[in-house]
């Protein structure tokens, strides 16, 4: 779903996918709408931060509730130690059907990791995905 060798970029027709994948419930509508939105500026593609400040929009839009945002974040972070990592991002996302190398998913983790640690931990997480434009 994030296309392989290019920075972690999701094809604009498996947007609706992808959300749905991350724990949101967006109607044909609301994808398409994403969609002529963003064609609109020639893009073919989207980053992973432009895909967090959609699912953002979309569940602060929809009061996605804390308690769904703790069930997302635990989905990634399988050894449930408080943090997602590179092997867990990896295991998410091939689960999904988008494999990415180890470098792929440290750019993915670094875009998103305040304080440096190389991983993201739940305030980082909850930042990404409600983070507003």
């Amino acid at each position: 779903l994030f296309t392989k060798g290019k920075g972690g970029h999701i094809k604009l027709e498996q947007l609706g996918q992808v959300m749905r994948a991350a724990g949101g419930v967006p109607t044909e509508k609301e994808i398409n709408s994403a969609i002529s939105e963003l064609a609109t500026q020639d893009k073919i593609s989207i980053s992973f931060q432009e895909f967090t400040e959609i699912i953002a929009e979309h569940r602060n839009r929809h009061g996605f509730l804390e308690q769904e945002l703790r069930e997302a974040f635990e989905i990634f972070d399988d050894d449930k130690d408080g943090y997602i990592e590179t092997g867990e991002l990896i295991r998410v996302l091939t689960a999904i059907g988008d494999p990415l190398t180890d470098k792929e998913a440290d750019e993915l983790i670094k875009e998103a990791d305040l304080n440096g640690d190389g991983k993201i931990n739940y305030i980082e997480f909850v930042g990404m995905t409600c983070k507003p434009k």
